[in-house]
């Protein structure tokens, strides 16, 4: 039992650290800015980076597209080498940093929110 608990401390530890240098990478600017917007269900969040490699776990929660899909506007020329940093998995958008959307559409919408205005859009512009 000694031995579970002492690995189970050694664990946390880690995984403490891990967290650590998690937000070490996300806060070191490469001199680009990136912005994303990941879409699901929809929802829309929108996250801020200073570098492609935080990208990389809303792109992995993607999948493909099964779980959204991700917007990404920067200012970095180098698209290819950013689709090969980040892995998207075909789920990913790269556009240029003067697409980007007027900040009133930028703003967070919940799941049910985003479901609510996909169901009553249709109704609501054909009484106009």
């Amino acid at each position: 039992m000694e031995n579970l608990k002492r690995l189970l401390e050694e664990k946390e530890n880690l995984l403490d650290k891990i967290f650590e240098i998690d937000k070490k990478i996300e806060n070191l600017s490469d001199g680009f800015i990136y912005h994303v917007c990941h879409r699901s269900y929809g929802s829309s969040r929108w996250y801020e980076y200073a570098n492609p490699y935080p990208i990389k776990e809303i792109a992995y929660q993607c999948c493909g597209g099964e779980d959204g899909i991700i917007d990404l506007y920067t200012n970095n020329p180098s698209k290819s080498e950013l689709h090969e940093i980040i892995q998207d998995y075909g789920a990913m958008t790269i556009l240029d940093l003067d697409e980007l959307p007027e900040p009133k559409f930028r703003k967070f919408i919940s799941r049910s929110e985003g479901f609510t205005n996909t169901i009553l859009k249709p109704y609501t512009d054909s009484e106009e």
